[in-house]
């Protein structure tokens, strides 16, 4: 019955949504969105996503210039900022004890680690101190959405 069946939950998809959602299934089959109309390409146990896959992390008006908050993709914790040169995203997690760069401040085209201060140019994750340098995603802007490319 379909009251039944809504309350089943797969036990991964908390954890990967935003793969999911790329997907249009979980990776055993047993869970596919809404909208699938052939699941014959869908069916049995397949392999996270070869590639990239783009996830949308927000509406282009959820942050204002010189603003920046926090997104999970999968196990991926991505600072997403806005600057006068665009959207950007980078790693979440300062090189020097673990800060949450998204809380920091932002400059121009850099963020400062609101626990010590280092500061990252959200362009590229490049840092003043050697071998610190954070990863940098690639975003898009498209009909009004923020994607993330991972």
């Amino acid at each position: 019955m379909y009251a039944e069946d809504v309350r089943i939950v797969c036990p991964c998809i908390p954890f990967y949504l935003d793969e999911f959602s790329a997907m249009r299934k979980c990776w055993c089959g047993l869970f596919i969105r809404a909208g699938v109309e052939d699941g014959s390409v869908l069916h049995g146990v397949s392999e996270p996503p070869p590639g990239p896959v783009e996830v949308r992390v927000a509406a282009e008006g959820d942050l204002r210039e010189g603003e920046g908050k926090a997104v999970t993709i999968g196990k991926r914790r991505i600072a997403l900022f806005r600057t006068a040169s665009g959207w950007h995203a980078l790693s979440n997690v300062c090189r020097h004890w673990g800060g949450p760069l998204a809380e920091g401040g932002v400059e121009g085209e850099f963020v400062m680690c609101p626990w010590h201060g280092w500061r990252y140019d959200v362009r590229t994750g490049a840092t003043d101190h050697p071998d610190a340098e954070v990863k940098v995603y690639p975003v898009t802007v498209r009909d009004g959405e923020v994607f993330v490319t991972v």
